[in-house]
């Protein structure tokens, strides 16, 4: 075997890892053990993750038409894979093995989305990621709630995937070419170029759904508020992951002109984050602040990728890492109350369930961007790409956001604080696997800061190499 055919196989390994860990969870689901499925689909996709993270420092390879495994690529199969595990670990016991196969299929959807490099690769991650999620969401058909997220979250995905099939149609008429990197230009003249310009802006819609930005925001909220907390962790983060690099990827190989990718894209990155933030503090459930703060984190996710700085691919990358790690705790401490729990409801959490209330304010610390956080180093990183590259509209957009966000998240950390007022808090006493979940992501929170410090060995751009 030559080298070349090596670094194919093993650059291929944590998607094949990432498969077979769906699959051996989907077959264990008739057993009626959903433990035994579970960890099937953590063992595989844990697996997945180191695979992917001990080949960050390879060459980029590609496998055949349809994959490139740059180091974009790389961190999107590590961002999937180790976003999906505090997912699997957040699966209660009412959950069937079904449950942990959707989950891990939805880390494959995200993982091949961050490393399609062809048009139908781009089609079947982007469809694998949103049926997997629907799936997820409704899962629990015994809460009519579930169905109805379920269905508001289908509907906009046949949408999106309308949009991205429709895209893709009019770019290939432009080009002649399913090949990513043969449409640089693609929207740029006169004549022809209306067709490209057109199929990247379908292109763009289809990735605003995926991101939760506007006006393709409304099922986020629902997704969260009726889908268990392992649900709401795959639709918040993991699912977001692939969809980032995929739209990164389009912009760094200049198939989408600055019009789209600094324009529009900035636009709806700041209707996200005033929508989303003013939305959230009028929120009393817990889940549904944070499905809205979800609204509003795409929109600093988008804004640090929109603002064409150098650097903006790492800065928006690193934003939603950080998020990540701030909604995983947050969602480790509502997985320990019963769906639906209110800001009132929190109060007492602190005396009686201390490490709850760690991983929950620990959590909304970080989403927040206060220092002693991985968030602080995000906002400070998003912040100074928006300056840099003289987006002050957007950066006065991202600083009255911020702001709201500041009350939004102290309201309901307050509120955990406080001492309970009548019956107590209405938390569950979580096992010991819940206060280890809490307490690993809140280390983690705290390490997050020490990123940017490696910042200075990273390359230009994640999308480089031969």
């Amino acid at each position: 075997m030559s080298g070349v055919e090596a670094g194919v196989l093993a650059a291929l390994a944590p998607l094949g890892l990432l498969a077979l860990a769906a699959v051996a969870a989907m077959l264990a689901a008739p057993l009626e053990r959903p433990g035994l499925s579970r960890g099937l689909a953590a063992a595989g996709v844990l697996a997945a993750g180191i695979a992917a993270a001990a080949e960050l420092g390879a060459a980029p390879v590609t496998a055949g038409a349809l994959l490139r495994f740059d180091l974009a690529a790389r961190l999107g199969v590590v961002f999937a894979a180790f976003g999906a595990l505090p997912a699997l670990a957040l699966l209660d016991g009412r959950a069937r093995g079904e449950a942990a196969a959707l989950a891990a299929l939805t880390a494959l959807g995200a993982a091949s989305l961050a490393a399609a490099s062809h048009a139908a690769s781009l089609l079947l991650a982007f469809e694998l990621s949103s049926l997997s999620l629907v799936g997820l969401v409704a899962f629990r058909a015994d809460r009519a709630e579930a169905l109805e997220a379920g269905y508001k979250l289908v509907i906009p995905a046949a949408a999106a995937a309308a949009f991205l099939t429709l895209g893709l149609a009019l770019v290939y008429a432009r080009t002649g070419s399913l090949a990513l990197a043969d449409w640089a230009g693609a929207a740029e003249g006169g004549g022809a170029a209306r067709a490209g310009f057109a199929g990247m802006a379908l292109l763009l819609a289809a990735f605003a759904f995926k991101l939760a930005l506007p006006p393709f925001h409304f099922w986020l909220p629902d997704a969260f508020e009726a889908a268990p907390p392992a649900a709401a962790a795959m639709a918040g983060a993991v699912a977001k992951g692939g969809a980032l690099i995929a739209l990164l990827r389009l912009i760094e190989v200049g198939a989408m002109p600055p019009l789209l990718a600094e324009g529009a894209l900035a636009a709806l990155a700041a209707a996200a984050i005033l929508l989303g933030a003013a939305t959230a503090l009028r929120q009393e459930g817990l889940m549904r602040m944070l499905g809205w703060s979800g609204v509003a984190q795409s929109g600093f996710v988008a804004a640090a990728a929109s603002s064409g700085a150098p650097g903006a691919a790492w800065s928006a990358l690193f934003y939603l890492g950080a998020y990540a790690f701030g909604l995983m705790a947050a969602l480790a401490a509502a997985a320990a109350f019963e769906p639906g729990v209110s800001r009132a409801g929190l109060a007492g959490l602190l005396r009686e369930r201390p490490w709850t209330a760690a991983a929950l304010v620990a959590g909304l610390v970080s989403i927040a961007g206060l220092p002693a956080s991985a968030g602080f180093s995000a906002k400070l990183t998003m912040f100074w790409t928006l300056a840099a590259s003289g987006g002050w509209a957007l950066f006065a957009a991202a600083a009255a956001g911020s702001l709201l966000g500041l009350f939004v998240y102290g309201r309901f950390a307050a509120a955990a604080m406080q001492a309970a007022g009548g019956a107590g808090c209405a938390a569950r006493a979580p096992g010991a696997g819940g206060r280890a979940l809490a307490a690993a992501l809140a280390a983690a929170l705290l390490l997050g800061t020490a990123a940017p410090l490696l910042a200075p060995g990273l390359p230009a751009s994640p999308f480089g190499g031969p």
